[in-house]
């Protein structure tokens, strides 16, 4: 069955069942009943109670069904019961599309700006409109559906800084990572994406004005007396886009000669030929998202294949750039262990370990409004399906002893290629996980 049978049958058993459910109680047993019904593949729905004497009992009853190995430390208030919403003209747009864009809005002004005159060149067949401010121009610009944002390009004056501390979880360790912001939106598809449930603007949009932040750069970063990490793929891919922004290629220019910065360009992608041109630089880290290609293949679309990205990985350590990669999401499954196991084979055959500057780790964990969004463009994804509650920093994650036990089995993994644990951090963690997996929390880069 289909989620949306699913769901249609969960309805109406329960309206049989248990007619006098007020709304907010009906809420929390349908998604429950949803859930088991989805996750076990039975749709009798046998599992049912018929006996409940109340919806307390009837609840408590599911919630162990449901969440049969966590139940018996996680308080019920933490479990997190939407009601399911699904919406076929919801889904992910899947199929291949042409990254090019069909309109760029550009807040005029941009004309003068290297990125507009290279979009000009390489975007002939886009339709180019001017408007005055982004600001103003909401309800011309992006499309209904999320999924099109790709089509719509618009170029903005960055006018805040363009660095920023990042914004680190309430109650993580900071990694001390800085954020340089070089655009907002990515035209990749993967399930567990952040940025569905956070923009509020179906589009991509890039600043044009990188020239301001390299004089801003030199003004308030010239005597740096610490070491400072900056990257670009928080709010976007920092190559996906790099043969159309050229972004890439400036960026290692500009701090190629800079003392106590260590830049990173973080990709899913295999976009590497513009940085393979240029001379490698010591403090210019190309670092390469990766998950198990079974985990890849159900939940990361449109993205360069993890095939391409480890050769892609490899092309750039022989040509001698610094490379790295991260594991996050980390996502859960069956046979956890054998997959990271093939993972670090396929990446430790193409590159030795102690080549790699640092590998990062972090469990799959997102906003909980966020799971609306998810289910809505991803409802055959699986990745809701395990037990997850509200954490404390009121983000949906793993329990703890399940991240503790993930973490640990990676941490072994490598432990078992050679690579130095010394070089592995956690992100978005508390600092009680650093503690009890034995890691420094002032990770040195």
């Amino acid at each position: 069955m289909t989620p949306y049978e699913i769901l249609e049958k969960a309805n109406l058993i329960l309206l049989e069942i248990y007619p006098l459910l007020k709304v907010n109680k009906r809420r929390e047993i349908l998604r429950l009943v949803y859930d088991i019904a989805k996750i076990r593949n039975d749709f009798s729905f046998s599992f049912l109670p018929r006996d409940a004497k109340n919806y307390e009992q009837l609840k408590k009853t599911l919630i162990k069904l449901r969440y049969p190995s966590s139940f018996k430390y996680t308080p019920l208030k933490n479990y997190y019961l939407p009601m399911p919403e699904l919406d076929k003209k919801e889904e992910a747009e899947l199929s291949a599309v042409d990254i090019s864009p069909q309109k760029i809005f550009y807040e005029i002004g941009a004309e003068k700006y290297n990125l507009f005159k290279r979009l000009k060149e390489k975007c002939s067949n886009s339709g180019f409109i001017p408007i005055e401010s982004l600001k103003d121009s909401l309800k011309l610009i992006g499309s209904n559906s999320y999924s099109m944002r790709r089509s719509i390009w618009v170029l903005v004056r960055q006018k805040s800084s363009f660095l920023k501390k990042c914004p680190c979880t309430r109650g993580c360790v900071s990694c001390g990572y800085f954020v340089l912001n070089l655009g907002l939106g990515c035209p990749f598809e993967c399930s567990y994406c952040y940025l569905q449930g956070y923009q509020n603007l179906n589009a991509i949009i890039l600043p044009y004005n990188i020239e301001d932040f390299f004089s801003d750069f030199e003004s308030r970063f010239s005597n740096l007396k610490a070491p400072i990490r900056i990257g670009t793929g928080e709010f976007t891919d920092s190559l996906a886009l790099d043969d159309y922004t050229g972004y890439a290629g400036e960026l290692i220019k500009f701090f190629s000669n800079k003392n106590n910065v260590l830049l990173e360009l973080k990709t899913k992608s295999s976009n590497v030929d513009n940085i393979l041109s240029i001379k490698p630089e010591k403090n210019i880290v190309i670092s390469f998202s990766l998950s198990p290609k079974e985990i890849s293949q159900k939940e990361e679309f449109l993205c360069a294949s993890v095939q391409e990205r480890i050769n892609s990985m490899r092309k750039l350590y022989k040509a001698g750039w610094p490379v790295a990669f991260h594991l996050d999401p980390i996502i859960l499954n069956d046979n956890f262990i054998s997959l990271y196991r093939d993972l670090f084979n396929e990446v430790f055959s193409n590159i030795s370990p102690d080549k790699i500057r640092w590998v990062s780790l972090g469990t799959f964990r997102f906003n909980p409004k966020t799971a609306a969004v998810v289910e809505k463009r991803f409802p055959f994804s699986k990745i809701l399906e395990a037990e997850m509650s509200i954490d404390f920093d009121e983000k949906l994650r793993y329990p703890f002893p399940v991240r503790k036990k993930i973490y640990s089995h990676i941490i072994s993994l490598l432990k078992e290629k050679g690579f130095d644990i010394s070089r592995v951090y956690l992100c978005m963690e508390e600092a009680r996980m650093w503690k009890e997996l034995s890691l420094p929390t002032n990770f040195n880069w």
